[in-house]
């Protein structure tokens, strides 16, 4: 069954890449859409118009400046459109923002007088470190038979926090109870612990698709012991799990839900190098954003894990990683 979400990021890069023939790419934020000569317009001027609007929707955006300095600039009105007339002579730089917003130069493009030009600009919310945070990513390892591990984690990103301190890698010894016991130190973790910020991390989608649920968040415990059943976590990896993400799925109805597992976590969150090598790893990564409803525009496909295969038991060194990120989707509506 596929589920409808309002559309979001990709759909405004789709769009103009399905109408690249009929725009002038000047920049990744924002296209010329015309550039014609206006008799009407004063020699020695041109006119400056068109619209601006969040890049993850494609919503328009109210009260961003445009213009060739901060005292000279108009806004854009409830619809997101904007007009300006500028003298040619007084311009070698076009800006265009809006606090907690990403800001948009127009340089090096070819004005002339009396033409009217219109473009369309797309800008990205900025958080204040301008990115997601990787929340709460633990690793956790069991040995059957004791064993001293090395394990370096590099992140697409910086680290904010790690715990016990990473000093450029762990060096733990793992016993069969999961039990790490840092070798300089000699104190003892139920798991590694590590957080980074992260700038474009987003949905992954497949064409025109977001692999994914959409839940109704009174379930979501069940849902969640179903999926990380299915993916290999033992009861006590699922109740650390749940009981950090449960609380932040259940502050709204809804929640979109995406899982990124194995390969895709690594390529995605962070490279993982342990040695000696784990006989067995799982790595699950939850991206979430709670929403108010589940509203159309966009299909969301049931993700299937039938792929990741489980080891009937546990056996050998094992190495099992989840975290996660809340994704703010609010800026999505007007």
């Amino acid at each position: 069954m596929r589920i409808k979400l309002l559309s979001i990021q990709f759909i405004v890069s789709a769009f103009c890449l399905a109408n690249q023939t009929e725009l002038k790419d000047l920049n990744t934020d924002y296209f010329v859409v015309s550039d014609v000569k206006d008799s009407s317009i004063p020699k020695g001027s041109f006119v400056l118009q068109g619209d601006v609007k969040m890049f993850s929707s494609a919503f328009p955006l109210e009260g961003v400046s445009i213009g060739p300095s901060e005292t000279n600039t108009v806004q854009t009105d409830s619809a997101g459109k904007f007009e300006t007339t500028l003298k040619l002579k007084e311009v070698s730089e076009i800006y265009i923002f809006k606090s907690g917003w990403s800001e948009i130069i127009i340089r090096q493009y070819d004005l002339k007088s009396q033409h009217r030009i219109t473009i369309t600009a797309y800008m990205h919310q900025v958080s204040q470190i301008d990115g997601n945070v990787k929340r709460k990513p633990v690793i956790y390892m069991y040995a059957d038979e004791g064993l001293t591990a090395s394990v370096k984690i590099n992140p697409l990103g910086n680290f904010t926090f790690t715990y016990p301190t990473y000093k450029e890698g762990w060096i733990v010894n793992v016993d069969s109870m999961g039990i790490l016991t840092d070798v300089n130190t000699n104190q003892t973790y139920p798991y590694l612990f590590w957080e980074a910020e992260s700038s474009d991390l987003f949905y992954q989608t497949n064409k025109n698709t977001i692999p994914g649920f959409i839940i109704q968040t009174d379930s979501s415990i069940q849902f969640l012991e179903n999926v990380l059943s299915q993916l290999g976590l033992n009861s006590t990896e699922q109740t650390d799990f749940i009981t950090f993400w449960g609380p932040i799925l259940e502050q709204k109805k809804y929640a979109l839900v995406q899982f990124i597992v194995d390969d895709s976590y690594n390529e995605k969150i962070a490279n993982l190098n342990i040695s000696p090598k784990p006989d067995w790893t799982r790595r699950v990564y939850i991206l979430c954003s709670p929403i108010d409803d589940a509203v159309s525009g966009m299909d969301v496909v049931p993700q299937d894990f039938s792929q990741f295969k489980v080891p009937d038991s546990r056996s050998g060194f094992t190495c099992i990683e989840w975290g996660g990120t809340d994704i703010d989707l609010t800026n999505l509506k007007p």
